[in-house]
């Protein structure tokens, strides 16, 4: 199965098209955990959010390794150890990502060089074997859909679509199932080389109070994944002085079916 990395996915995707490549639970929960933050944290007299109240009230609870349910058939495994991963990770993330319904939506910025970095925004969602994905970079949109009619590309501005033969192996994206792609755009900034675990705690982050796990690649990269209470918000990878960040609008076990119907679409 093939490992995508974004950074690569991003540039390709950016040489292309100038010629990247991201909340746990029902709404109603998404609801409340996102007022919980917001409504115990104040404007100070600088007109900054004073968080220190909301900090004080989070519960932070002991990283464990317990889970003893086996991963090693999920794609997961397949980009990363994931007897690294707290329990509170896979049971909000990684059981999240093999359910039958997902909605992700994400942006990011990724650094690639001091001065030099790359913006983009991603969504993906399934219902069972339909799959939908759109990234968007520099304005341009890239969009492949996949229903019991087949795979497409969808211009949603012209409203047309073509058909990808799912045997032509042209589009890799196209080829790789929702759940690599979920994994692509969400668990990225780890990359590929062995990941370890450092510690959690708990911060302020964009204006939020979150709790955090901290996990280290190659001994000086440095990935936190900052939760509102199950609901992951940020990855944020830094490198001495490049920093890249994956904010996460969406992470939601449901999927619009609106997303997999081209029935007014013209093929060309």
């Amino acid at each position: 199965m093939r490992k995508i990395s974004i950074l690569f996915v991003c540039a390709g995707l950016i040489l292309s098209l100038a010629a990247c490549s991201g909340q746990e639970g029902s709404g109603d929960a998404d609801t409340s955990t996102e007022s919980s933050v917001s409504d115990t944290a104040v404007s100070s007299a600088d007109g900054k959010t004073d968080t220190s109240a909301a900090l004080s009230e989070l519960s932070i609870e002991d990283a464990t390794f317990d889970s003893d349910k086996d991963y090693s058939d999920s794609v997961v495994s397949k980009y990363l150890d994931v007897s690294v991963l707290t329990d509170k990770t896979k049971k909000d993330i990684l059981d999240k990502l093999e359910g039958d319904k997902l909605t992700l939506d994400a942006e990011a910025k990724i650094s690639l060089v001091k001065g030099m970095s790359i913006g983009f925004t991603a969504t993906v969602a399934k219902d069972g074997e339909n799959t939908y994905r759109k990234i968007s970079v520099a304005s341009q949109d890239s969009i492949i859909v996949k229903n019991k009619d087949g795979i497409f590309t969808v211009d949603e501005k012209k409203k047309t679509v073509e058909a990808v033969p799912d045997e032509s192996g042209d589009d890799g994206e196209a080829e790789d199932s929702v759940t690599q792609q979920v994994i692509s755009y969400l668990l990225s900034s780890f990359g590929f080389d062995k990941l370890e675990y450092k510690q959690n705690g708990a911060e302020e982050y964009n204006g939020e109070a979150l709790t955090y796990e901290e996990y280290t690649s190659s001994g000086d990269i440095s990935i936190k994944l900052y939760y509102n209470e199950s609901t992951p918000k940020y990855i944020v990878s830094t490198k001495e002085e490049l920093s890249s960040v994956i904010t996460i609008n969406t992470f939601d076990s449901t999927a619009d079916s609106s997303l997999f119907d081209l029935s007014e679409y013209s093929q060309i």
